[in-house]
């Protein structure tokens, strides 16, 4: 008896082998585990690496690295009931298919080059089946589970190098980037009128329309000028990004100075309401609303306001920016997306969103960042919805820039109309950033330096009570001194402007 007992014993590791060929000792089941977490973490780390200094959204990476992870995890769990062989093969398998899901692009690259007529979707489903099957098959081998196991957490060490030294190299306060801070005392002001500041983003100036688009920008103008809005034909931003020239408008004051694009993360603070403009309002007992675009975070609220619109609305570009790694970039990115993002950054939907819940019992101050008629150009000249990338970089050559601006010039028209039919006499500045980018495709161009009139040239209208109607707007102002005049106005003493300069930037390269 003895002897039979032991020989089942030493038949038992034979019918274990059988299931594969052996290379080496087989690791635990939870190094694989480990690394099926450290795949599904890549996309996000990596994502955030890429772009220190920039509004990715942390909860939203967190958000699909958990997901991930806890959906490979959850299908090792199941097949670990089939035992710790077949939880180690399914393990190598689940890594494969996240690595190649988080690779979508390069996939259509291969079904574009192969010439298939297979939709994307489909063409990554073959292929989707065939790794699956061949990580299966390998996963036999001990050495290949090792190798997996150790494949996972490596591939960590770049991404999350590259965040160490990002975040030591990068300035911890506005002060280090050379940003000025202003420090005054606040004043008391002599009026307070609802302030609203529209910040159109890209949306060139009248000179600049004529020239280069099919837009005629007069109608619209004159339509200001009617209700009493003093136009500058020749305004231009200081700045050809939206984080230093918006910045330094709200701080009336030059933020920066050099000619390299800077870490750009002190800036979006001043967006989000850490500025000057906001302090002054602030402290006179304004009510501040903040609206941000939804599909760009560098304006998201900040928990200052009293009252923000966008942050729950449409889709986020770190949303978009994950999901267009993988097949679902359709699913998550889809019509209704596109729908979402178009009407937050409907001028006249804004205005009503906003009317409706200013307090009534104070002033307000109304910070309005639209991301028209920058990219995505989701609206045609009618205001249709467009079929478009949800992309921030396709500006075009032309054609359908002019089309944004048509929409959007007559979109704020009936927005102006809105306001001045509940609130008479109210400041009112509709002001673009900076200009377009017609003909820039970064990843062709490389290193750009935004310097030419047409990445300054700027839409500029502003609306002062009927009160300050001597109080002077230069016909070629720019945008530093917008809230100079402003504050002229509502404090009741001469305009005290900045000399005016010019900043060209370069970037990449």
């Amino acid at each position: 008896m003895a002897r039979a007992h032991g020989g089942v014993d030493a038949a038992a590791p034979a019918v274990r082998r059988s299931a594969g060929p052996a290379s080496g000792r087989a690791p635990r089941v939870w190094p694989l585990a480990l690394s099926v977490v450290a795949v599904a973490a890549l996309p996000g780390l990596s994502l955030l690496a890429v772009n220190v200094g920039e509004q990715v959204r942390v909860d939203t990476v967190v958000a699909w690295l958990g997901i991930t992870a806890v959906a490979g995890l959850g299908v090792v769990t199941m097949a670990r009931i089939r035992g710790p062989i077949t939880a180690r093969r399914t393990a190598v398998v689940v890594v494969a298919l996240v690595v190649l899901a988080y690779r979508f692009p390069a996939t259509s690259a291969l079904n574009e080059a192969l010439g298939l007529s297979l939709l994307d979707t489909a063409w990554w489903v073959v292929v989707a089946v065939v790794v699956a099957a061949l990580a299966w098959w390998l996963a036999r081998r001990h050495g290949i589970q090792v190798f997996v196991a150790i494949l996972g957490p490596a591939l960590l060490i770049q991404p999350l190098t590259q965040l160490v030294l990002a975040t030591a190299g990068s300035p911890a306060s506005a002060d280090e980037e050379g940003v000025d801070v202003v420090v005054a005392d606040l004043p008391v002001l002599a009026r307070t009128p609802n302030v609203y500041f529209f910040v159109l983003d890209g949306h060139a100036g009248p000179e600049f329309l004529r020239a280069r688009t099919h837009v005629d920008p007069d109608p619209f103008l004159a339509a200001l000028r009617a209700d009493g809005f003093r136009v500058s034909e020749h305004a231009e931003s200081n700045y050809p990004f939206t984080n230093l020239s918006v910045s330094s408008t709200l701080e009336m004051d030059y933020g920066y100075e050099g000619r390299e694009e800077p870490f750009p993360d002190p800036f979006f603070a001043r967006l989000q309401g850490d500025n000057l403009t906001s302090d002054i309002f602030l402290a006179n007992d304004y009510a501040y609303l903040h609206t941000w675009p939804g599909l760009w975070s560098g304006s998201q609220c900040s928990g200052r306001e009293d009252w923000c619109l966008g942050g729950n609305g449409p889709v986020d570009d770190t949303t978009v920016a994950l999901a267009s790694m993988t097949p679902l970039v359709d699913v998550v990115v889809d019509d209704s997306s596109s729908a979402a993002v178009a009407t937050a950054n409907d001028p006249l939907w804004v205005t009503r969103e906003v009317l409706a819940n200013q307090p009534g019992d104070r002033p307000t101050w109304n910070f309005i960042h639209l991301l028209n008629p920058h990219p995505p150009l989701l609206r045609d000249a009618d205001c249709e919805l467009r079929d478009v990338d949800m992309e921030l970089s396709g500006w075009g050559e032309g054609p359908e820039y002019g089309d944004a601006v048509a929409c959007l010039d007559r979109r704020l028209q009936q927005s102006v109309d809105a306001i001045l039919a509940v609130d008479p006499d109210p400041v009112i500045v509709i002001q673009g950033d900076h200009g377009p980018r017609l003909g820039i495709d970064y990843d062709e161009d490389g290193g750009v330096t935004l310097d030419d009139d047409m990445y300054f040239s700027i839409l500029s209208a502003i609306r002062l009570p009927q009160a300050c109607d001597d109080v002077e707007v230069p016909d070629d102002l720019t945008s530093i001194n917008t809230f100079r005049i402003v504050f002229a106005c509502l404090e009741d003493r001469p305009v005290d402007l900045l000399d005016d300069r010019r900043f060209p930037i370069h970037r990449g390269g």
